[in-house]
């Protein structure tokens, strides 16, 4: 395992995660809960952001979309579809923040 994540490219990280979330929608035990695990810790981090509850959830990735059913209510709801880039998003952020 460590031999693989030292050399693995992003390709191969994304062939795995589409494996876990595929074993997760067949109903296996291990599956299900690595991908509990990847929302709770979506969960950590939008709570560590703040922000307000209206604002928007934007997952990126190929298996992004398939985390909205194991997020909590309030948050599952705040889920969208993006409008851009990471890039895009972080500068939108950026331009909202007053200065001086």
């Amino acid at each position: 395992i460590v031999e693989f994540a030292a050399r693995a490219t992003p390709q191969e990280y994304a062939h795995y995660a589409r494996l876990v979330a595929d074993a997760a929608d067949a109903g296996d035990a291990q599956g299900m809960a690595l991908m509990r695990a990847g929302a709770e810790y979506i969960a950590r981090a939008c709570a560590a952001l703040g922000g307000r509850d209206d604002t928007p959830l934007c997952l990126l990735g190929g298996v992004a979309p398939r985390y909205r059913s194991y997020l909590g209510g309030d948050l599952a709801k705040r889920v969208a579809d993006p409008k851009g880039s990471a890039l895009d998003g972080a500068l939108a952020l950026a331009a909202q923040v007053p200065i001086g």
